[in-house]
């Protein structure tokens, strides 16, 4: 029997960092559909729910044909610009950031969106729906999305919203990965030691291969730290 191919993990990813390219596919006043990449992940907004769902149509190596989605509380109408879509998926080595919603009014305006690194992309609003999609992985913090404008002819400035980045949580658990080389790697991540990035780039992945062998504790800190330490399991060991 053949070897299993290995899952894709979150920066298995072919896919560059920063702004994905898009191909609006149709477009009514109740649903933007694109493609982006193009030909590669199909994405649908709903203009009433601000719904964002995602559809591979070409799954790489070891990915997963799974699709995802988020939002579905409203897409209600603002003055001019508004964000009712705004939220993450991850899938087949990649980590999107994703940012949509309407304007009024609902056609001849573009929205300019700009991230942390300086990037910036401006798309044409389709029946008052746009959405924009950033590929994180390679730059996590650089693709934070920071700031979305609406314009109008001539690139005139109809309105402009600053994202502020997201607080630092007040409880913060310290994961260290038991290695056996000389320097344990110690991160901050608010969860188990699953599939994530630290902010260097170093991606650590799960996939049953650490063992928990320490408990938690708390330090007079910005706020409680919990601190658990795991081991490197060999293949075949018994992960109880």
């Amino acid at each position: 029997m053949a070897p299993a191919t290995p899952r894709l993990v979150i920066g298995d990813t072919d896919m560059p960092a920063g702004f994905v390219a898009q191909t609006v596919l149709s477009s009514t006043d109740s649903k933007l559909i694109l493609d982006a990449p193009p030909g590669v992940i199909r994405w649908t907004l709903d203009g009433d729910s601000c719904r964002v769902d995602q559809t591979w149509l070409v799954v790489p190596a070891g990915g997963s044909p799974g699709g995802g989605g988020f939002g579905g509380a409203g897409c209600p109408w603002a003055p001019h610009l508004s964000i009712g879509a705004r939220g993450s998926l991850g899938g087949n080595g990649a980590d999107f950031s994703v940012i949509g919603g309407r304007v009024l009014p609902p056609d001849h305006v573009q929205i300019r969106v700009a991230l942390a690194n300086g990037a910036q992309i401006t798309v044409q609003a389709r029946d008052a729906g746009w959405l924009v999609i950033v590929q994180r992985c390679g730059d996590f913090e650089g693709t934070e999305i920071r700031s979305v404008e609406l314009l109008g002819a001539d690139s005139y400035l109809i309105e402009r919203k600053v994202l502020e980045p997201p607080k630092p949580m007040a409880t913060t658990t310290r994961i260290v990965l038991r290695t056996g080389s000389d320097e344990d790697p110690i991160v901050d991540h608010p969860g188990q030691p699953e599939d994530y990035r630290q902010t260097d780039g170093t991606v650590w992945t799960w996939r049953h291969r650490w063992r928990l062998i320490g408990g938690a504790r708390e330090e007079e800190m910005a706020g409680p730290v919990h601190t658990r330490v795991y081991d490197l399991m060999p293949p075949g060991a018994d992960r109880r």
